[in-house]
């Protein structure tokens, strides 16, 4: 089981919640829970509801689904470097809502190989 979902079980635990409560009350389908459980864990949109229907710190949520590094910044330099890409995509119909959270991620992950590939290079070196 993930950090997230150990995480996740605590505070559903702590509120006598269930998945779909939590899903109702964060705003999105239950199908979110579901797939987390399975091993895909929540984007953006979905931590930030359940920052919200949990009342935490959003930044929280987000490190706590892997979203962002324990040296990012507090929530307030979180939500304001990412408040003008929020409202961007809240525009944006659910298709090319997905379509651009796939292409972010595409690019993350080619940091992430381009990373791997400096560090063996210093190795090589």
């Amino acid at each position: 089981m993930s950090d997230f979902i150990t995480w996740l079980d605590s505070e559903l635990s702590i509120r006598g919640w269930t998945d779909y409560k939590l899903a109702k009350t964060a705003g999105f389908n239950h199908s979110v829970i579901s797939r987390a459980r399975m091993g895909v864990l929540p984007r953006w949109e979905a931590c930030a509801g359940i920052a919200k229907a949990f009342e935490l710190p959003v930044d929280f949520v987000f490190r706590k689904a892997g979203l962002l590094s324990a040296d990012s910044g507090s929530e307030d330099e979180v939500l304001a470097a990412f408040y003008p890409w929020l409202t961007r995509i809240g525009a944006l119909s659910v298709a090319s809502r997905e379509r651009f959270l796939r292409q972010m991620d595409a690019v993350i992950a080619y940091e992430k190989e381009m990373e791997g590939e400096e560090d063996r290079s210093e190795i090589d070196s």
